[in-house]
């Protein structure tokens, strides 16, 4: 088992770039990666073991799982990281690829890949304030990030599914969650943009991350709904 507050909860600097690139650049798109989690058929055991813990420790309303993806590739000195910006007057959560300068002096580790061998590194980051508090609350409870590992390794999903601080106070969740869109325009910006949901989404649109707030067993958070140029 590996150290929690060693691997887990570092600053940014310390993350090696090139190779925090290396391993983004090489994970799946939504859609290879949600099809890859429809195949395995012990989600819904898992995802109620998982609620289990998160609430057994009290991170039910903050703590979630995050659906494994790449929407856009990372050059060595980048990592991907989420704002809060208003999108055409609205508000968004936009997630885009950001140097290490810029994001050191302002965003948090928001979620985490495990490994195999013991190992975990941040998958993106966050400048919400929530995920600042939260991150310090797991912080304080090293046992927590253990447990969610294990179960993770156990049960084979750390190449589909990572461990995310869902709470937001800029543009906190609705009862229906959000949906994220990608976009790039014509001078090749790239953003994933995450906006409110206000209806259920019918569709069979990906699942990107769930949240544990509302049944223990865990219900759908963020749905993808493709591309916009």
């Amino acid at each position: 088992m590996f150290s929690f507050l060693s691997l887990c909860l570092f600053a940014i600097s310390d993350v090696e770039l090139k190779h925090h690139a290396s391993i983004y650049n090489q994970l799946p798109s939504v859609e290879t990666a949600s099809c890859a989690l429809l195949k395995r058929d012990n989600f819904e055991r898992f995802r109620e073991e998982f609620g289990t813990l998160v609430h057994r420790h009290g991170f039910a309303d903050t703590v979630g799982l995050r659906l494994i993806h790449a929407h856009f590739r990372l050059n060595d000195n980048e990592q991907m990281c989420e704002d809060f910006e208003m999108i055409d007057n609205t508000p968004a959560l936009v997630t885009q690829p950001q140097n290490q300068e810029k994001i050191n002096s302002k965003a948090y580790p928001a979620s985490w890949l495990f490994s195999g061998n013991g190992n975990c590194v941040p998958f993106e980051y966050a400048s919400d304030p929530a995920v600042k508090r939260v991150r310090e609350k797991l912080d304080a409870l090293p046992a927590f990030f253990n447990e969610v590992s294990e179960l993770i390794l156990n049960h084979q999903y750390e190449t589909l599914l990572a461990l995310a601080i869902l709470k937001r106070d800029y543009l906190p969740a609705t009862e229906y969650g959000y949906f994220e869109q990608s976009y790039a325009n014509e001078y090749e910006t790239q953003k994933s943009i995450l906006l409110s949901a206000n209806n259920v989404i019918t569709d069979h649109n990906p699942v990107t991350a769930w949240r544990f707030d509302l049944t223990p067993r865990g219900s759908s958070m963020a749905v993808c709904c493709g591309n916009v140029k």
